[in-house]
């Protein structure tokens, strides 16, 4: 019964990303960014195939973080807004079953993007290298629908859910960047203010995924080095079951 139940809600995300043509974007999306990186390669003096491969791995990395993270952020709302969500869990459907079967859903529409987008590099890059990047890809796409799908039953509005998640991608990414500025030394680390900015920057680090070393676009050309994999294998497991935690937990909290 609850297999059933919750292979029924896998399919229905699945054919809802088919209905709302989420893959046809995507490929219009795929070939935007082949011709823009021909074209930018083709301005290249040297190493254009490299340079072409390495802007367009930048380019589809974004664009299917936050198409994926809109496409969600939608969805849930939309459900929820119809009372398609309450119609649904006034059946004898657990919430955690509605909750692991949409999320399972929206993770398998994203790799299927993912394998639409792949195939570009396989002509440009190294093969062990466009495999190590497809599955750090893959681990930062996971991540993002989790994060997403929570921002949206826990906000429960499309901006806001979006904006959030945007926010939190965003810190991410630049995470590095920020914990590199605040231990600067054109910084005075010996002022309050100082040490406190860079305990709370290293507290949020801490908290917060290391997308920025999850799916570099150099790793198509150059490889990734030996751990780099592992050690995105690790960060996705855990961040997944943390997001999966606090979303089940808010969810079965909610009075619908």
């Amino acid at each position: 019964m609850i297999r059933r139940q919750y292979l029924s809600l896998l399919r229905w995300s699945c054919r809802e990303a088919w209905r709302t043509r989420f893959f046809a974007q995507t490929l219009l999306t795929v070939l935007a960014l082949a011709l823009l990186a021909g074209f930018a390669a083709a301005l290249a003096v040297t190493e254009a195939a490299h340079y072409r491969a390495m802007l367009y791995a930048a380019g589809l990395r974004l664009a299917l973080v936050f198409s994926l993270a809109l496409h969600v952020c939608a969805s849930v709302v939309r459900e929820r807004e119809t009372g398609a969500l309450e119609l649904v869990l006034s059946r004898p459907v657990a919430r955690w079953v509605w909750f692991a079967g949409r999320l399972s859903g929206f993770q398998a529409v994203a790799l299927g993007a993912l394998v639409l987008g792949v195939p570009p590099l396989l002509a440009w890059g190294e093969a062990g290298g466009v495999a190590a990047f497809a599955a750090g890809l893959a681990g930062e796409l996971l991540i993002a629908v989790t994060a997403a799908f929570v921002f949206a039953i826990a906000l429960d509005h499309l901006v806001a859910a979006f904006t959030a998640f945007t926010a939190f991608y965003l810190a991410a990414r630049s995470m590095a960047a920020i914990l590199l500025i605040a231990g600067g030394a054109t910084l005075d680390q010996s002022a309050a203010a100082t040490r406190f900015c860079g305990a709370a920057a290293r507290l949020v680090a801490y908290v917060l995924p290391g997308l920025d070393r999850f799916a570099p676009a150099a790793w198509v050309v150059h490889g990734p080095p030996v751990a780099a994999l592992a050690t995105v294998a690790v960060q996705t497991l855990v961040y997944c079951a943390f997001l999966v935690a606090i979303g089940q937990i808010d969810l079965e909290r909610r009075n619908l």
